[in-house]
């Protein structure tokens, strides 16, 4: 009896553990929603300062992958806004406070790829390959020093609609960015850099439905903006864990501002004489690290490879130099940028985090990602808030249930459970090898699954076998009906 009363307790002490873990993740995402709420007002100011709203980037960098279209964008709205060098302001030295540290070639006007093509010496000499440098001030972003940079103020070309299409080649680029983190297409959705970038996609798209054309002339300018909801629902809401994953990648920004704040306090953000930023900048890494001290947090368990991440990332950044639309060009590679900023710094040691450097790009493109990712999460609560007036509630709700069930199926690595049931195993065995031989033998193995990996192991192992267990019963209850039914009538 007590072992049958023990078997079917089990879940219940297991499942309170896991309700536990649950619940502190959903303690930590209600925390992340206030936190962003408070920091997003002070980003917004920031980031209209002449220090976070210039960028540099090399917009007529060539597309050197195959299997891409000419870049081109029939819509307008694909354009940008470009400054001179001369229109940009000077910090305390009187210099461009944007200039590339290496010369550049004379300028040249942006061109095709195929023109390019037509230009590129495609013989190659091994003695003149590049070799990018695997310490930690190895790049992280493609950046192509041959060419004249240009200058954007961003404030002047929002994220938002240009009408960049999949028959341009837009679904493309983020096929083949996603497919440079996997390339064989297997990898599990519960991949870090995979819910990294999906994370940013979730916060691009959010971006693009929210301020979508709604009406405009024919071939030419955009007439009215505005939300698109129905393109909200089917490519924010309905795939599964793109709202959970935009919140992981929000995170790791957190994490990475709250370790990294002497580092960005240290910076000098004094350009044309402005001195209100660097306060602002100290008002918004305290509030980021107390809120981190005050909630602590799950930890964030980083790829272990991190050559291989900065390389994702440095390819990832020369697939950007494929698209055809000049503002999606200029905002992926900011957001990019940001998150590669964001992993840097994670992935550097703790005490030495001052011995870290950043370029001044890197610190625009961290600051400006963290307001875009505050504001995605803002808008999806203001357009879900306007779409379930626009539902009928039972459906909206039965939309919600779906959603739910598909993020909760998004979480679950079955490769992980495995690999954990395996060592659950092997733990049992070594105990009762050493429990009969009085505590002689080997040493303990290694375990690499943490106590909530091991409660899941447990949890699949007890339903396992509970579903054995009543197969085995409702085979005996089949037998014995067989053998010992009631005597036919004669």
């Amino acid at each position: 009896r007590r072992a049958i009363l023990l078997f079917w307790l089990l879940p219940i002490c297991l499942g309170g553990r896991a309700d536990y873990e649950r619940r502190k993740v959903c303690e930590i995402e209600d925390s992340i929603d206030d936190l962003v709420e408070d920091i997003r007002p002070v980003l917004q100011e920031l980031i209209n300062r002449p220090f976070f709203k210039y960028y540099r980037l090399p917009l007529c960098a060539q597309c050197v992958h195959p299997g891409f279209p000419a870049p081109m964008c029939g819509s307008p709205d694909c354009n940008i806004c470009e400054c001179s060098r001369d229109d940009l302001p000077c910090d305390n030295s009187g210099k461009c406070f944007l200039a590339p540290e290496i010369d550049t070639a004379s300028p040249q006007d942006c061109q095709s790829s195929s023109t390019l093509e037509s230009r590129l010496d495609l013989t190659i000499d091994a003695k003149e390959l590049t070799r990018w440098p695997t310490e930690e001030n190895g790049a992280w972003i493609e950046e192509d020093n041959k060419i004249e940079p240009s200058y954007v103020d961003l404030s002047i070309n929002p994220e938002r609609w240009t009408g960049y299409s999949p028959s341009q080649g837009s679904n493309l680029i983020w096929k083949a960015i996603y497919r440079e983190n996997c390339p064989k297409g297997d990898c599990p959705v519960q991949n870090f850099l995979n819910r990294i970038i999906s994370g940013l996609h979730t916060s691009i798209t959010t971006h693009i439905v929210a301020h979508t054309c709604l009406e405009r002339q024919k071939h030419g300018v955009c007439l009215k903006w505005g939300p698109d909801l129905k393109a909200f629902e089917r490519r924010v809401l309905d795939p599964p864990g793109y709202i959970s994953n935009l919140r992981v990648l929000i995170y790791i920004f957190l994490k990475a501002a709250e370790k990294a704040q002497v580092l960005f306090e240290g910076v000098d953000y004094h350009v044309s004489g402005e001195v209100k930023t660097q306060r602002q900048i100290k008002t918004l890494f305290r509030r980021i690290g107390q809120a981190g001290r005050n909630c602590g947090g799950l930890p964030i368990e980083l790829p272990k490879d991190r050559e291989h991440t900065r390389r994702v990332f440095r390819n990832i950044s020369s697939i950007l130099h494929c698209v055809g639309c000049d503002k999606c060009k200029l905002w992926g590679t900011v957001q990019f940028q940001g998150v590669a900023t964001a992993l840097r710094i994670l992935f550097h040691d703790h005490s030495q985090i001052e011995t870290l450097y950043l370029k001044k790009t890197e610190v625009i493109a961290f600051v400006q990602t963290l307001y875009k990712l505050s504001f995605s999460l803002g808008e999806i609560e203001s357009l879900e808030k306007q779409l379930r007036t626009q539902t009928p509630k039972y459906t909206f709700l039965l939309r919600q249930i779906r959603r739910n069930i598909g993020d909760w199926k998004q979480t679950i690595d079955w490769d992980k459970i495995q690999e954990c049931v395996v060592q659950l195993f092997d733990r049992i065995i070594h105990k009762a090898r050493a429990f009969w031989s009085n505590g002689e033998g080997e040493g303990e193995s290694v375990y690499t699954c943490g106590y909530y990996d091991q409660v899941r192991a447990g949890m699949a192992v007890y339903f396992t076998a509970l579903a054995g267990f009543i197969a085995l019963a409702m085979g005996y209850m089949f037998l014995y009906s067989v053998n010992h039914g009631p005597e036919p009538k004669s």
